[in-house]
This record gives C-alpha cells, sequence and structure tokens, in this order.
C-alpha cells in the first residue's frame, strides 16, 4: 500500500508553482547552495595548481611564466573549459540532443530500480542522475560515457544501510554518508596518483567478480518479480541463502504481480529480439522501451486498482528538489568497508568501459571527476555513481559525440523531478523488478562469454577467474574482492621479469648505458 507522506518529506516537497512564492525561494537556494558547493572545489583546484606549476612548466616549456602554467592547469582539471569553446554546435548539438534525450528516458527506470537495491527512497536515484550528470559534464574526460546509479554499487550500498540501519541513523543518512566516503577514498587516490593501480583489475578478475556481484544481485530482486516481502541475508554464504529464501517462499507468490513480471519481461526480451534490430536497420534512434512500458503499466495499475489486488506499488515519490544534508561522521567506521570495495568495484569497472569509446583517456582526471561528484552529490541526498554499461552502449549506438548530451540528460531528469515525481505513485514495483533483472541479465551474459576465451588462455587465467567468482558467489563481495585482487597482484608480480630494467631516456642516463654496453666482459669459465 501506499503511505502518506511524513511532515519532513511534506516540507521536501516542491511543487514548483507561481502560487508558492517561499518554494521557488528554496529551490533558489538549494541552487545556490549547490553551486557554492562547486565554487569550493574550485578553490581546492587553485590550491593544488600550486603544487605542480613547476611540471607543468617543464612540460609546456614555458618558462617562469606562473599565469600561464595555472590557465593550462585549470583547463586540465576542469576540461569543459577546453571542450565547450570549440564545441561544433551545428554539426553535434542535434545528435547530442536525440541522446540525451533517449538516456535520460532510460535513466528513469534505472534509477528508480537502482534506488530499491541502495534501500533508499526512489527519488534518490533520480537525483543522482541529475546533480553527477552536472558535475561530470565539467570536470569529466570520458565523451562516450552514461554515468549514474549503478547495480553493483547500489547492491554494496543497500548491504551498507542494511547493516547499519540499527544504529539509529536513517537510511538516507547511511547511504549519503557512503556517498561521502566513497568521494574522499577518490580524492586521496587521486592525490596520491593511485590511478596507476588499475593494473591490478586484470580483465579475468573484473569479469569474474563482476559475475558474481551480479548473482547477488538477481538473488536479492527475484521477491520482487513475485510480490512476497522477503529479508535479504547479508554477510558470508547470503546469496545461496537469499536463493534458498525465494524457493521456499514461492508458494505465497501474487499472481498479479507475478502477471505483470511475465508480460514486461516478455515486451522487453520482443523489445530486444525483435524490434531493436528492426528498428537499426532504418534509424540510429533506440526506442526507450523500459520507460514506456512503466508509463503504461503505471497507467493500467491505477485504472485497474492493482494496489487494491494486493500487488506492491512504488507509492508516495516527493517532488520537487532536495533539501542540502551532512554525512554522518560518527558513521565512517561502519561504511568503511563497504565504501572501498564500492569505490574500486566502480572506478575500474568504470575506467575500463570508457577507454574502450575514448582514445587518451586519463584514469587520474576520471578519479578527480568521481571524487568531486561524490563529494557534491553526497550533501543532494545522492548515491554514489558509476559508468553504466548498457546506457554505454546505447550512447555509443547513438553516435553520441560530446558530454553536452549528459547535461542535457540532467536537465531533462531535473525537469522529472520538479514535475513529474507523483505519477510514479500507482506503478507496480514488479516493473522496477523486470528493470533489476534486465539489466543484470544481460551483464551476467556478457561476463559468460567471457568465460571460454579466458580459459583457453592458460589455467592461471582461469583459476583466478574461478577462485574470484566462487569466493564472491560463496562467501561475501567483500571478500570476493580481498581474493580476487590478490591472486591478481601474485600474477602480475609473476609476470614481471625479474631482470628487466626501465632506463629513463636523459642525455645523461644514455650516455652511461652506452659506457656499460661498452665496458669489455670477462670470458666466461
Amino acid at each position: 500500500m501506499s503511505r502518506v507522506p511524513s511532515d519532513s518529506e511534506s516540507q521536501c516537497q516542491g511543487r514548483f508553482s507561481s502560487a508558492v512564492e517561499p518554494e521557488f525561494v528554496r529551490i533558489c537556494s538549494c541552487f545556490s547552495c549547490f553551486f557554492r558547493s562547486i565554487n569550493r572545489g574550485f578553490i581546492i583546484i587553485f590550491r593544488m595548481c600550486e603544487k605542480e606549476v613547476s611540471s607543468d612548466v617543464k612540460e609546456e616549456g614555458r618558462g617562469n611564466h606562473c599565469m600561464g602554467s595555472i590557465k593550462h592547469y585549470v583547463k586540465k582539471r576542469i576540461p569543459i573549459l577546453e571542450w565547450l569553446p570549440n564545441y561544433k554546435w551545428k554539426e553535434y548539438f542535434f545528435r547530442d540532443l536525440t541522446c540525451g534525450f533517449t538516456l535520460a528516458c532510460i535513466h528513469v527506470p534505472q534509477s528508480l530500480a537502482f534506488s530499491m537495491l541502495a534501500n533508499v527512497d526512489l527519488v534518490y536515484g533520480l537525483y543522482t542522475t541529475c546533480f553527477t550528470g552536472i558535475v561530470y559534464t565539467i570536470l569529466g574526460t570520458a565523451h562516450v560515457s552514461s554515468f549514474g546509479p549503478v547495480a553493483i554499487g547500489s547492491m554494496i550500498t543497500g548491504e551498507a544501510v542494511s547493516l547499519a540501519s540499527g544504529k539509529g541513523f536513517s537510511n538516507s543518512e547511511i547511504a549519503t554518508t557512503v556517498t561521502f566516503l566513497i568521494g574522499v577514498i577518490y580524492m586521496v587516490g587521486f592525490l596520491l596518483r593511485f590511478g596507476i593501480f588499475t593494473i591490478i583489475f586484470k580483465k579475468n578478475f573484473i569479469s569474474a567478480f563482476v559475475a558474481g556481484c551480479t548473482c547477488h544481485i538477481l538473488a536479492k530482486s527475484l521477491k520482487l518479480l513475485i510480490g512476497v516481502k522477503i529479508k535479504s541475508h547479508y554477510g558470508v554464504f547470503n546469496c545461496p541463502l537469499n536463493i534458498y529464501n525465494f524457493v521456499i517462499n514461492l508458494g505465497q507468490t501474487n499472481l498479479w504481480t507475478l502477471g505483470i513480471s511475465v508480460v514486461v519481461i516478455s515486451i522487453f526480451i520482443m523489445n530486444m529480439v525483435v524490434f531493436k534490430p528492426l528498428v537499426a536497420k532504418y534509424t540510429k534512434i533506440v526506442i526507450p522501451i523500459e520507460a514506456i512500458t512503466m508509463l503504461i503499466v503505471g497507467l493500467v495499475s491505477y485504472l485497474c486498482d492493482f494496489e487494491g489486488k494486493g500487488v506492491p506499488v512504488v507509492g508516495y515519490v516527493p517532488s520537487g528538489l532536495p533539501s542540502p544534508i551532512l554525512p554522518r561522521w560518527e558513521l565512517f567506521q561502519s561504511v568503511l568497508g563497504s565504501a572501498v570495495t564500492t569505490a574500486l568495484i566502480n572506478f575500474s569497472s568504470s575506467t575500463s568501459m570508457t577507454m574502450l569509446f575514448n582514445k587518451g583517456l586519463k584514469p587520474d582526471q576520471e578519479m578527480f571527476a568521481m571524487a568531486v561528484a561524490n563529494l557534491i552529490c553526497a550533501n543532494f541526498q545522492c548515491i554514489t555513481i558509476g559508468n553504466s554499461m548498457m546506457r554505454t552502449r546505447v550512447a555509443v549506438t547513438l553516435g553520441l559525440k560530446t558530454l553536452m548530451s549528459t547535461f542535457i540528460a540532467s536537465m531533462l531528469m531535473l525537469l522529472i523531478i520538479l514535475y513529474v515525481g507523483p505519477l510514479f505513485t500507482p506503478m507496480p514495483t514488479a516493473v522496477l523488478g523486470c528493470v533489476i533483472f534486465l539489466s543484470t541479465s544481460l551483464l551476467l551474459l556478457d561476463r559468460a562469454k567471457e568465460v571460454i576465451p579466458i580459459c583457453r588462455k592458460s589455467w592461471e587465467d582461469a583459476f583466478l577467474y574461478c577462485a574470484t567468482f566462487l569466493v564472491t558467489f560463496f562467501g561475501d563481495v567483500m571478500f570476493g574482492l580481498l581474493v580476487g585482487g590478490l591472486l591478481a597482484l601474485k600474477q602480475i608480480l609473476k609476470d614481471v621479469p625479474k631482470e628487466e630494467i626501465i632506463v629513463d631516456k636523459t642525455p645523461e642516463s644514455e650516455k652511461l648505458l652506452d659506457e656499460q654496453q661498452n665496458k669489455p666482459k670477462l670470458a666466461s669459465v
């Protein structure tokens, strides 16, 4: 049943109406706070540039022109200052507009669904897509990408929320604290230049770990497809236990919910197998079937009163901008493990995906962009972000050119946040369960295709893959990350030639190397 909004929710709700002047003032105040946060970030950048001015001067041959080096560094850390003045409006804008609209339509159902995985209110996913898109447009370098809520990061956040919820804190406080702490981890990694350590995340390790995580997501989301409330298990052996609980509760299935799930999944499959390839022959436009299905099922649910038939529905979704909140420092120790795991996996998977479609991508700058996005947006009730594989593929299909499409998608999400929230009230949660089921199943299928090539490569790669997957599946996400990371590091160290010496190519070093090579050697006895 849909719940009645509490007093706090009513205060957060914003009806952007000309008749409600105080609400307009509050929204302006939120925007002011948001841009003040960005301004503080820029101040940090200018302070940091003092440490790298000397190195930039040497690299660019600018002599002692400190101001020129500062400008160069600022453009380096704020890429929008570089690409926006050179943006080809006539050539790129229409395509970016089309792509931004399509991505926004895909973002809506996924943002709502991944909010359920994170155990927070559904509107938090919409906030995340909107605000992080704006920040990433300013600081990001991956033009072909789609940052926002992702399944694995949301699932690990949901585990942290569930484990810490009994300590007197609300789910929103825990989730935003996790997001803020992830931003701190990224910022520390950026300052210490930890982007180089992405070499540890070998393809077979990441593939196996992601496959194990998708099994966890499926095990926890299957209950949404049958309309049964089942308590999720967390910790060691939680995935098999969640599957077992799902099986023994099949007898309590709500037939209306099951019917909705079957119809929605059938529509999604028909779209992938029939409609999508057919439309692709004539146009590059991608039909946002998830958003269309969500609207139609929500309308049918309202007209046929699915809620009265026992079908779980989304319920009250507030409209308007969020009130700024601060992270709870008392929770840092409790959620540190989840934050580290999420930060490592989100960054490694996002970087590996964006590198496929963006030449010359700089991991350090990506880490900085994700750090600022998490730090700022955590104060606006957002969950952690990553780059979505499925949305990125859609962007590639549409021929996305620049980050202008990300900004357009964020502006469309802002309109949805301001006006459309109440329309989600009668929508069955089974639709969101189908979205999770579809996205994670496709992700698992992609990982399954990599098993045979990895196993054929070498027995060590096969062992790394199997060990990481089995520990993640039967153990826990953190254990899988730890075991897989250690095995990957061991394999990397083993593959490094013991006698290989890398010499920096400077005139002095080359002269020394020539002298060493020309020395007469003693004959072997």
